[in-house]
């Protein structure tokens, strides 16, 4: 638990002040490192123009995730579904830096969020007051950002 811990501190720590560009493809990540970008969050499409499209927004494609990392030095971050383990375990075998359980994508689970305790990989959430990051940080996540 502790290296776990100190890892999570560490790694979150890297991030605080910075600037997490999205990004859809490798040149764009390239771009978004040369400006000084402290981490980029790989997405295929923005999840809002899939839902409205009437498509379901889940995890970005790994082969696209992997093309990103192979590209940049910085962290790459990708997004999971609320609930859905397995895309964690997922991003956890491609050594993903970081897991965003993200509200943005289409819920797996309307109700529980995936165990991050389960993972070695640290997990970002959104919260909207401090109950909600309580319960976050409660399963396991190393960083809260705000949302709403």
């Amino acid at each position: 638990m502790s290296n776990r811990y100190e890892l999570n501190k560490n790694l979150a720590q890297m991030l605080k002040g910075g600037v997490i560009m999205d990004v859809t493809s490798p040149e764009q990540a390239e771009i978004a490192e040369q400006a000084g970008a402290c981490a980029v969050m790989a997405l295929e499409r923005i999840p809002a123009d899939i839902r409205a499209a009437g498509g379901v927004s889940r995890m970005s494609d790994p082969k696209m995730i992997r093309s990103i990392q192979k590209t940049v030095s910085i962290p790459v971050m990708a997004k999971v579904r609320i609930g859905h383990f397995v895309e964690a375990q997922i991003l956890q075998a491609i050594d993903i830096d970081y897991i965003d359980e993200s509200e943005v994508l289409s819920p797996a689970d309307a109700v529980y969020h995936i165990d991050k305790t389960k993972f070695d990989v640290p997990f970002v959430c959104g919260a909207r007051d401090l109950g909600e990051a309580l319960r976050r940080i409660a399963e396991g996540a190393s960083m809260i950002r705000t949302k709403g």
